[in-house]
């Protein structure tokens, strides 16, 4: 509301827990918590994506150091639930916003990109049961501080295929992971989320991974030199 934020539960934001919109990233709001001389201690950030359907809120501390992470956290709601009406699948397109922290470093960014999901609705098994998948990817996955500065851009974050209950919509559990270029896997986690909507329109999901902060990547050129060199002779 009027470009506001509250977050309950998370030490050191302020009494009130109020954050204001600072800025937008690749359309996502970004809010900072709210800070005073003996209030609001340490700086959050957090990242806020609404649809009719959804809304999702990841939030996390700045100044965290040296002991960890520090504070934050990840929230999902919908408003209702329903599959969609066919058996097939499906094609969700969207946004992913959140926040990374530093452990041991302090420090975070926020985090945006685009999301792509897809949905094998009601999946008939062999033995009669009916289950249904999902797998998805984050691309374009752009980074900057706190302040906005922006930073090197994040590898494609890839969501393993995982089941979900087609009773409540709700999925747990996937993996998720990274690679960097050459192939080799970086950051590792989990996902889980709801589909939503009347007509499963809206799925949301929220991410966890860990791996290196940063990665330099360094190219050599090896240089083989031969001497061409007159020795002298002295004669006793």
């Amino acid at each position: 509301i009027n470009n506001k934020l509250v977050i309950y539960n998370i030490p050191f934001d302020g009494p009130d827990g109020i954050y204001d919109q600072e800025r937008t990233q690749n359309g996502v709001p970004v809010y900072g918590s709210r800070q005073t001389g003996t209030t609001g201690q340490v700086k959050h950030y957090a990242v806020y994506i609404s649809t009719d359907d959804l809304e999702g809120t990841a939030v996390g501390d700045a100044q965290w150091n040296p002991d960890g992470y520090g504070n934050g956290g990840a929230n999902i709601r919908r408003t209702t639930y329903n599959l969609p009406g066919g058996v097939g699948e499906y094609v969700y397109l969207g946004t992913y916003a959140g926040v990374r922290q530093k452990d041991e470093l302090g420090g975070l960014h926020t985090v945006t990109g685009d999301a792509r999901l897809v949905l094998d609705v009601l999946d008939p098994e062999g033995d009669g049961t009916v289950i249904g998948a999902i797998a998805g990817v984050v691309t374009n996955r752009q980074r900057t501080t706190g302040d906005g500065t922006s930073r090197h851009p994040l590898p494609a974050l890839y969501l393993h295929e995982v089941a979900f209950d087609v009773d409540t919509g709700a999925f747990t559990e996937g993996g998720a992971s990274t690679r960097d270029p050459e192939g080799a896997v970086r950051d590792t986690g989990n996902y889980e989320g709801i589909i939503a909507g009347t007509e499963g329109e809206g799925m949301g999901s929220h991410v966890l991974i860990d791996g290196p902060s940063e990665v330099q990547l360094v190219t050599y050129e090896v240089l083989n030199w031969t001497a061409d060199v007159d020795v002298p002779v002295i004669d006793p």
